[in-house]
């Protein structure tokens, strides 16, 4: 999150996402998948991944980093946290999926929560446009929850370190025509700072973040591991008020507890159904 916030200070936020999605996303994957883990490339899993990476990793980090650029960090890390919400409710217009009392509330609950921190004591008509960088992370968020719900339905036979690499691969193809169109001429003015942000996004952010997560996963079980997840917003509030100076709201701070509490309603219901 502060890593995000500093690139798109210093160096222009489409040119980041490039080298981003091209130094990390496509290549260094790749190569941990084969190199080390050499698993055998399968064509078939490799297009069952398409849409996975369309929606979970082009369409999720484009329109997250866009949002950043209009946001504050500490409002963007508590409305992306929102989508087990969406999951909640497309799983249930989709597939047709059990909403219970207990998930209902949980979803008005983060509703609620994501509603005052967009309003942020403005209510005038014209919150669209003055808080825009925040309903593009909550569509972020919508096109994370399609990907949950593609990555359960069709790739429940890939392993999971295979699905994210495939993906992705995918995202960075979706990603090569911008890349082909985007302005470069800004990227000589990139401080040490800014790309110290994008090596460390790279290798510790996706990668290694990704490895340690799956290894917690092994080790203590999924469901202990995804209960980690409730830990994100506390640290991307906590460190952009403390170390990118942003401004710490009542509304911000209600509506993170609301959003906190719905979903651990919602995930807390699901692991009761298994």
């Amino acid at each position: 999150m502060l890593s995000h916030n500093i690139i798109i200070v210093k160096i222009k936020y489409i040119n980041f996402k490039c080298f981003h999605f091209f130094l990390c996303k496509g290549f260094i994957m790749v190569l941990i998948l084969f190199i080390f883990y050499k698993e055998k490339f399968s064509y078939r899993n490799f297009f069952k991944c398409l849409p996975t990476g369309l929606t979970g990793v082009f369409l999720y980090n484009f329109l997250w980093v866009t949002g950043l650029n209009y946001t504050y960090a500490g409002k963007a890390s508590i409305i992306i946290a929102i989508n087990p919400v969406f999951t909640a409710i497309l799983a249930f217009f989709i597939f047709g999926e059990r909403l219970s009392l207990k998930k209902i509330i949980g979803v008005i609950m983060a509703f609620t929560g994501v509603c005052l921190i967009i309003v942020d004591g403005n209510f005038s008509t014209q919150i669209f446009s003055t808080n825009k960088g925040d309903f593009i992370v909550l569509s972020a968020a919508v096109f994370w929850s399609i990907y949950t719900l593609i990555g359960k339905k069709v790739l429940q036979n890939i392993s999971a370190f295979e699905s994210v690499t495939y993906s992705c691969f995918w995202g960075s193809v979706f990603m090569f025509p911008i890349f082909i169109f985007t302005n470069f001429n800004n990227v000589e003015q990139g401080t040490a700072t800014g790309w110290a942000s994008i090596g460390y996004l790279a290798v510790f952010a996706t990668v290694l973040s990704f490895v340690w997560f799956y290894k917690g996963v092994k080790d203590i079980g999924a469901g202990k591991a995804a209960s980690f997840i409730y830990f994100v917003p506390f640290f991307g509030v906590l460190i952009s008020v403390l170390v990118l100076g942003e401004p710490l709201t009542v509304y911000l701070i209600i509506g993170g507890i609301l959003i906190i509490s719905g979903i651990y309603l919602i995930n807390r219901e699901r692991q009761s159904a298994k």
